[in-house]
């Protein structure tokens, strides 16, 4: 198994529109090979937030790698700092 945890900070003034894009790429997220789980947590208090997500194994990971850091960009109109991810 293979886990990746992301942290960010997000505009609070812009999360409906974040909720909003989480379920436009639910379906995208949901297809990629091997994963296993992929959750995202939000508090609209602090505007922190960490998506934590698991996979078969690394191979699975980065055959979708490029249709996350795509996903990653386009969430960026909501980070107000650069995303940390750990592997």
């Amino acid at each position: 198994m293979f886990a990746r945890t992301v942290t960010a900070s997000f505009d609070v003034s812009l999360a409906d529109e974040l909720a909003h894009f989480g379920e436009s790429v639910k379906d995208q997220i949901a297809s990629f090979p091997g994963l296993r789980e992929w959750r995202f947590v939000a508090d609209v208090e602090s505007g922190r937030a960490v998506s934590f997500s698991t996979f078969d194994d690394k191979t699975a990971f980065l055959q979708s790698r490029e249709d996350i850091d795509e996903i990653l960009a386009d969430l960026g109109r909501f980070l107000v700092d650069r995303p940390v991810e750990i592997l």
